[in-house]
């Protein structure tokens, strides 16, 4: 009797979760920020881009090997612009709103993408450059 029951539970407890996974959710925190630029910004990629002044949809990709992967769509998110690598970043105090940070440049030149923090967290994505754009940009500034 006590074997039955026990399957009985058994199958209650896998029918339960058959018709819940359907609803369950996977990983589709994808920080999906809106960003206005007001001046044109390069950002790292294959050929790196300049986004000229305007809005743009930042979102991670999801993908299962790594979350560190960002693409910029225009505003309509109809074009994807560019999709950029990234790395862990660290900030000690978490802000209400997403943040954009630029590294520094000489003058007369574009602001150059630096890190994305979406809004609550701690950690966010740096933006990868590739070893010559952000070496030219140092000797310049010294």
């Amino acid at each position: 009797m006590k074997l039955l029951k026990g399957i009985g539970i058994g199958l209650c407890l896998v029918t339960a979760c058959v018709l819940v996974a359907p609803n369950a959710k996977a990983d589709d925190s994808n920080e999906k920020t809106t960003i206005v630029l007001t001046q044109p910004v390069e950002v790292p990629g294959v050929g790196q881009h300049l986004l000229p002044a305007g809005t743009y949809v930042f979102k991670l990709l999801n993908s299962p090997v790594d979350r560190h992967i960002v693409e910029i769509y225009n505003q309509d998110e109809t074009k994807l612009l560019t999709t950029v690598l990234t790395i862990t970043n660290h900030r000690v105090n978490a802000t209400k709103d997403s943040v954009v940070t630029f590294s520094e440049r000489p003058v007369g030149q574009p602001q150059a993408l630096k890190a994305w923090f979406f809004s609550g967290q701690l950690y966010g994505e740096q933006f990868v450059w590739d070893k010559p754009s952000a070496i030219e940009p140092a000797q310049e500034n010294q």
